[in-house]
């Protein structure tokens, strides 16, 4: 997904680094962004994939009392941890994972007080990382390794590690609020309402999301289908779900969230196609007018993905 310029969580070659000597500075933004979706990436969540999940972490734990070894790769502000650890069976212990050592220490806090869903503390650690070798982190003792809007913005190449990453230490893959490209306007009544300049300029985006985020050529919005084929490649068990961004025009928070991925896609729009930077304006501007109207909505695509290993391995 393309976020507002400030609020990119990774090396993305589309904004400027924050200065030299203020870590904290793109960060700061970046929470932003991530409270700002937050509301909406709950909601979206396939919830038909905690069952199956649950059951094979039980089985993975046995008579075990030990807690599950549990792993958010890409953590953010901790939005994936939120929504999982309550809804997860057992004595938990996660490591966040983020390259952002200020953003990890803020994170960690917040997350300090979590319980699982049968309100037991649950240990947080931290570490710091650069995310772009999955394979040279060192991740031999967990049960579970989830990331929530990652990979869309990782490569072909960075997936398949990451699922060799798996299948060596036998752990399940939990890949959640990927996008695949499906981008729905609608009108206050729900109607599908985008015309041919949106079609137009949606497809323009999606090219501009596979442009290079620091870790390859982006996937974008092939994301989804290269993860389901690659995990199953290495013989992992896969189970994908829809989790779309059902965003009202009437409500607020969805419309203001609706205001800053505009203000986002117009800033790729710019990059991608500079020479139509009137047209991409008006189409802007008058999307912001619909918005301030309260007449209009979207639905923005995603899947979630569940990779169990295969049965036997340990």
């Amino acid at each position: 997904m393309v976020l507002p310029a400030e609020s990119r969580q990774y090396r993305c070659s589309e904004t400027e680094a924050p200065a030299a000597g203020s870590p904290a500075a793109g960060s700061v933004f970046a929470e932003t962004w991530l409270d700002l979706r937050e509301r909406a990436d709950h909601a979206a969540r396939a919830g038909l994939l905690h069952p199956p999940l649950n059951d094979w972490l039980q089985q993975r734990a046995g008579q075990s009392r030990q807690p599950l070894q549990l792993v958010d790769l890409g953590c953010g502000h901790g939005s994936n941890l939120r929504y999982l650890a309550p809804r997860l069976t057992g004595p938990q212990q996660w490591l966040l994972v983020d390259h952002d050592a200020a953003l990890l220490e803020r994170t960690s806090q917040r997350c300090a007080r979590l319980t699982d869903d049968r309100a037991q503390p649950i240990h947080v650690a931290r570490r710091q990382a650069d995310l772009q070798q999955p394979l040279a982190l060192d991740f031999e003792h967990a049960d579970l390794i989830s990331a929530s809007a990652l990979l869309d913005l990782v490569s072909h190449q960075w997936l398949e590690q990451l699922a060799e990453c798996c299948h060596r230490h036998a752990a399940a893959a939990l890949l959640t609020l990927s996008i695949d490209g499906v981008i729905e306007l609608c009108d206050a009544s729900g109607q599908r309402c985008e015309d041919e300049r949106d079609r137009q300029l949606f497809e323009a985006l999606a090219h501009h999301q596979q442009r290079d985020k620091g870790f390859g050529t982006a996937l974008g919005s092939d994301a989804p289908a290269a993860a389901r084929a690659i995990f199953e490649a290495s013989g992992h068990r896969v189970t994908t779900a829809r989790s779309d961004w059902h965003l009202a025009a009437a409500r607020d928070d969805d419309c203001t969230l609706l205001r800053q991925l505009f203000k986002g896609w117009q800033q790729a729009l710019m990059e991608q196609l500079p020479t139509q930077q009137a047209v991409i304006t008006e189409w802007y501007h008058r999307h912001l007018r619909q918005l301030d109207a309260g007449r209009l909505g979207a639905r923005i695509g995603h899947l979630d993905l569940l990779a169990l290993p295969p049965d036997g391995a340990k």
